[in-house]
């Protein structure tokens, strides 16, 4: 990093020298913030803020009319929003209170008793499934997927709608048509709580948010993933069962696709 400084006696000359920036050490970060105000260069912001529900709501309500008007709603995503049940809790029974439509974003790795308290102000489910081959699920994600997929047909059994969201990455589940077909074989049982399947190609995105946190970036070598590459991924799976089947989610899809 290079700092400008003038040099005495001569204000009009500017002496460019080298200053080793000071550096955060994320093992012992516990997140005080204390660093963004000691933070001379302003490299480092906040960019979060704690809020209570009612503060949350505050915002969320200005924009009810565009929810009434669009058919949209209140999600609960993350991370993982199981991760911290009793606020999830709280944010999803005020939004039913609101009369709003109900969304949570989640993996489904949480205990069952977790997830079933709170199904009843929920109004749809994202369900992340990531691979369905066990071991495949431990190298890439480092736990097994046993929970999720038996939480899944514990959903179904609630009757709980859900979309299973289905992350196409490479080495992982690319270039492997049998995944798709597995996929299929696996909703079928869950009846019609699947009411969608949606293909999210890999991208690089977060690559800088990633970066900027100081974690580990595991997929930096990994190619993005386009649209026309997970074509036959859809074919397989639009013939498989009556759900929507869409490439990238809901986003500016009509409610109708197949």
């Amino acid at each position: 990093m290079q700092k400008e400084r003038e040099i005495p006696d001569v204000p009009e000359v500017k002496e460019v020298i080298a200053v080793d920036p000071p550096r955060i050490d994320r093992d012992k970060c516990t997140r005080c913030m204390k660093c963004v105000d000691a933070c001379s260069f302003d490299a480092l912001k906040l960019t979060s803020t704690l809020r209570s529900v009612d503060e949350i709501f505050t915002e969320v309500m200005k924009d009810a009319l565009f929810y009434e008007s669009s058919g949209g709603g209140f999600t609960v995503s993350g991370g993982e929003p199981l991760m911290h049940p009793d606020m999830t809790l709280s944010l999803l029974k005020r939004a039913k209170k609101e009369g709003l439509h109900t969304v949570l974003d989640t993996t489904g790795f949480a205990n069952w008793n977790t997830i079933k308290s709170i199904l009843k102000y929920v109004d749809l489910v994202l369900l992340d499934i990531k691979q369905l081959d066990n071991e495949k699920h431990k190298k890439w994600t480092g736990v097994s997927n046993r929970l999720i997929l038996e939480n899944a047909k514990k959903l179904a059994e609630c009757n709980t709608k859900m979309r299973l969201r289905l992350p196409i990455v490479h080495s992982v589940n690319f270039w492997d048509l049998q995944y798709p077909k597995d996929i299929v074989t696996f909703a079928k049982p869950l009846g019609d709580s699947v009411i969608g399947i949606d293909l999210l190609p890999f991208h690089s995105f977060a690559a800088k948010k990633t970066n900027n946190l100081g974690e580990k970036r595991y997929f930096d070598h990994f190619p993005n993933i386009f649209k026309e590459e997970v074509e036959d991924y859809k074919k397989i799976i639009s013939k498989g069962g009556p759900w929507q089947t869409t490439i990238g989610g809901l986003i500016g899809v009509q409610q109708n696709e197949k």
